[in-house]
């Protein structure tokens, strides 16, 4: 029953950027019932053909453009729903340079890689509900925009 704030997309990835950057670690509560999540091998996608989505999860494949209306509208259709709780403890970038979090699981070191998922931008901006931070992990302009 506690309060939400509802960011812009954008200022929501700065906030947890800026936390987990500043040595603050982010409780992610997310969608984990995609086929592009797996917590076997440890990687959560969005593909952007549909046609990768098993692909997408061994090797490197171009992913989805994430809006704020897409987000939103996958929300409303009930596509992304409110279903695990997982704790982002830093960021990774493989051998191309892209950006992956990396997700500390609650399902044990047997499952993804020693017990995390590493989850792209992409898939976070899609399938994330809400996020829990130290107050002092978010940027100084959301700080003031919520009198913290």
């Amino acid at each position: 029953n506690g309060a939400f704030y509802n960011l812009p997309l954008d200022e929501f990835v700065q906030n947890i950027d800026n936390a987990i950057e500043n040595g603050y670690t982010v409780a992610l509560d997310s969608d984990v019932s995609e086929v592009t999540f797996s917590g076997k091998i440890g990687v959560a996608a969005i593909p952007e053909k549909e046609e990768d989505a098993k692909l997408i999860l061994t090797e490197i494949k171009p992913e989805k453009s994430i809006t704020a209306e897409y987000r939103q509208a996958e929300f409303e259709n009930l596509d992304t729903q409110d279903d695990h709780l997982m704790h982002i403890v830093g960021k990774v970038k493989d051998q191309t340079g892209k950006v992956y979090y990396k997700v500390k699981n609650s399902w044990g070191a047997k499952n993804g890689k020693d017990g995390f998922v590493y989850m792209s931008v992409s898939y976070l901006k899609l399938k994330s509900i809400s996020v829990l931070l130290h107050k002092d992990g978010l940027v100084k302009t959301t700080k003031t925009k919520l009198g913290l």
